[in-house]
């Protein structure tokens, strides 16, 4: 168990080194850039028998489609466990709800701004067997697939906007973990009171593994969920949601403030 802990205890602070970077962030957003413009080839090369090709496997049902519910119990089981090592306790907890809450807005509001839009923008319709096109009369996409007709229109993806949003936040808030310049004392006690345990760098080691599960899911999505365009809009807004909550409005002095104003924890 002691070498268990200390194996543990070394790859969480690589992580927090490799995640506290400066320019992490950004790099991963250009990376999930990347990932969206390979759109079209992930779906070209993609295997239609696949599991992953099923809207009902396992990812999709119990992952994909609650993204912001895992991310807000991982970081927040982070968070808690951290209370002991903040610094100030009382800010740094209210800026942490804070911006949560910012967070769940953002997942909450999306897909219903989503299915409105792809409502206010689309008709339904049903192909006749000797040609030509039936239009019946329903205006909501719900009651018109649930009649076995097709609803055509324009909505950006909500599980794109889910899993570029939630991995992009999810990297910020553990950025600041464990990263710190100073050089620790050279005969400090390997476990403390005032030191991470090897509990609480599982759980930011956890949290690290979701940032790059979220990548390899949306991956996922532009290879067998909706078209290259609704993935594309849905990501592009998951971005900009990040780059106005962190790298806009977190640094105004009227806001909840940037993450990692306190915690070191690997």
């Amino acid at each position: 168990m002691g070498r268990c802990g200390a194996a543990v205890r070394a790859l969480a602070r690589g992580s927090a080194a490799l995640l506290g970077a400066p320019g992490t962030p950004r790099a991963l957003a250009l990376a999930s850039a990347a990932l969206v413009g390979l759109g079209p080839v992930l779906r070209a090369r993609a295997d239609p028998h696949s599991v992953l090709g099923s809207p009902h496997n396992l990812l999709e049902a119990r992952l994909v489609s609650s993204a912001g519910g895992w991310t807000s119990l991982l970081l927040v089981a982070l968070a808690v466990a951290a209370l002991p090592l903040l610094r100030p306790p009382g800010g740094a907890v209210l800026r942490g709800v804070a911006r949560w809450a910012v967070g769940v807005a953002w997942a909450r509001s999306a897909p219903s701004l989503f299915r409105a839009l792809e409502e206010a923008t689309g008709r339904c319709w049903s192909p006749l067997i000797g040609g030509g096109v039936l239009l019946p009369p329903h205006g909501e996409p719900i009651s018109c697939r649930g009649a076995g007709h097709r609803w055509e229109g324009f909505g950006p993806s909500p599980q794109a906007f889910a899993l570029v949003h939630c991995g992009l936040g999810l990297a910020e808030e553990t950025q600041p973990y464990g990263w710190e310049e100073e050089e620790a004392p050279e005969e400090a006690p390997e476990e403390g009171p005032g030191e991470p345990g090897t509990a609480l760098s599982l759980l930011f080691l956890l949290n690290v593994g979701l940032v790059v599960l979220w990548q390899l899911l949306l991956a996922v999505t532009l290879a067998y969920r909706h078209d290259w365009p609704r993935n594309a809009a849905g990501a592009a807004l998951g971005w900009a949601a990040w780059a106005i909550t962190y790298r806009f409005w977190y640094r105004c002095p009227w806001s909840p403030g940037p993450p990692g104003l306190g915690p070191r924890v690997a």
